[in-house]
């Protein structure tokens, strides 16, 4: 924070909330960000992607917890953090193996080696008995993973009523997963307006009972291989028109041309 000084006198009363990501920040750090934005929130995240986060220190925990992991977030199952020995982090508690991320040094100056990271398990409950059966997230499948890397985007966006940015939405995932995340955007769970800009190869999302026609909008290359973005309404589709089948037949364009394969 060694550039927070710049700030003074400037109008900061309206920032509401601050994300500390990567590392844990030291104690005075977060005084002295409090300080200037007095009205601020100061939130610190675990385990950021570019699909949100896996663990979440929240504003009263600050100061009373520092160099803390938090608390789950995302996920459709509990999240526990392992030590290096292979034992349970207690909720909202720190593990000698953490205190390098508020420490910084040893205490011979030196810096310390970083952990070699979170282990995310997914448990799941037995038909036959009570007891819960750990599995590493790289032992389950791309969809429950996929899954697993949107949940934290898709609730901080409806949340907060943010516009959410996805690539190949479909990818790994089953037309019906896709269908429920896309009609989270349009049901009472979107209280903020959220938004949803996606890219998709599922064509059974071209349901008008499920997105407007005036929200449909197609890539095609031409000739000179450039990408061209136009909207399904240039071609006056009917209420009632049943655009999944137009498309595959090549009404709209956006399809590819498949040649012949010779062997």
């Amino acid at each position: 924070m060694g550039g927070v000084g710049g700030w003074a006198g400037a109008g900061v009363g309206s920032v509401g909330k601050l994300l500390v990501s990567s590392a844990p920040a030291r104690k005075d750090t977060k005084l002295a960000i409090l300080e200037q934005f007095p009205n601020g929130k100061l939130y610190e995240l675990y385990g950021s992607t570019e699909h949100g986060w896996v663990t979440l220190l929240r504003p009263h925990e600050q100061i009373d917890r520092l160099g803390s992991v938090g608390r789950e977030w995302a996920g459709s199952g509990p999240i526990r953090i392992l030590d290096e020995s292979g034992c349970e982090v207690p909720d909202g508690s720190i593990k000698p193996r953490f205190k390098w991320l508020h420490r910084g040094a040893s205490s011979h100056g030196q810096p310390m080696a970083p952990p070699k990271g979170f282990r995310v398990l997914a448990w799941h409950k037995q038909t036959d008995s009570p007891r819960e059966v750990p599995l590493d997230i790289s032992d389950e499948s791309d969809g429950t993973r996929k899954l697993f890397e949107f949940t934290g985007g898709w609730l901080h966006a409806l949340a907060t009523g943010a516009t959410l940015f996805v690539d190949e939405l479909d990818r790994s995932l089953h037309p019906h997963m896709t269908r429920f995340l896309v009609g989270l955007f349009h049901n009472a769970a979107n209280e903020k307006n959220a938004q949803l800009v996606f890219t998709t190869h599922d064509t059974t999302l071209l349901d008008p009972g499920l997105i407007r026609r005036d929200q449909v909008w197609f890539v095609e290359k031409d000739d000179h291989k450039s990408t061209h973005l136009y909207p399904l309404l240039e071609y006056s589709p009917r209420k009632d028109e049943a655009l999944e089948r137009g498309y595959l037949k090549g009404r709209y364009g956006a399809i590819p041309f498949i040649g012949a394969l010779e062997f």
